[in-house]
């Protein structure tokens, strides 16, 4: 008889909350220590914001590049699947 716990979607979904509760602290923490007016250039525009909200969201920017090529590079082999399994039929 297995007597180990068992996990629940939950249970899962739960902890993950908290994860991600302290992330958002430490980021607010990181934020908020970072305050001074940093000059932001970008594809010809310029403005004026705190060095942590800037920095936070090209950390935002890279992480969604990551992203879409991880998806990109998960959608290559579905594709190829599908070809095989077309040219087969």
């Amino acid at each position: 008889m297995d007597t180990s716990p068992q996990h629940t979607r939950a249970s899962v979904l739960s902890g993950v909350i908290v994860i991600a509760a302290i992330v958002l602290g430490f980021l607010l923490v990181f934020i908020v220590q970072n305050s001074a007016s940093a000059t932001v250039h970008f594809l010809g525009m310029q403005g004026s914001m705190p060095l942590g909200v800037a920095m936070v969201f090209a950390a935002l920017a890279g992480a969604l590049l990551v992203a879409l090529v991880g998806i990109a590079r998960s959608l290559q082999p579905r594709s190829a699947v599908r070809k095989r399994t077309s040219r087969q039929h």
